[in-house]
């Protein structure tokens, strides 16, 4: 259905719930790899897995800032363009708010 092997894979990852949880938090603040653990009761081990595959897809970022004297990575959530709807809308779309 969609030629772009990119779009195939952001659609693929987004329908993870696991991963949908991840961006719909994202979106509502930057936040590092326990605190989206803490708020969202994941395992870290899926959080830190799940972000590296949205960061490899372009759906996040991340960047390195101090808390409490402690350097940690943090994430971004990224807009992703799709040929028909953006990210965000889709993420709005989706049943539940977490």
């Amino acid at each position: 259905m969609y030629k772009n092997s990119h779009t195939r894979k952001v659609l693929n990852i987004i329908s993870d719930k696991f991963i949908i949880a991840i961006l719909k938090q994202l979106r509502k603040r930057d936040s590092y790899a326990n605190d989206i653990a803490d708020n969202i009761d994941m395992a870290k081990s899926t959080v830190w897995n799940g972000l590296k595959k949205l960061e490899n897809l372009g759906l996040v970022e991340s960047y390195y800032t101090t808390k409490m004297g402690r350097r940690v990575k943090m994430y971004k959530f990224k807009e992703y363009q799709f040929p028909f709807t953006t990210l965000s809308e889709l993420l709005e779309s989706m049943v539940g708010d977490s």
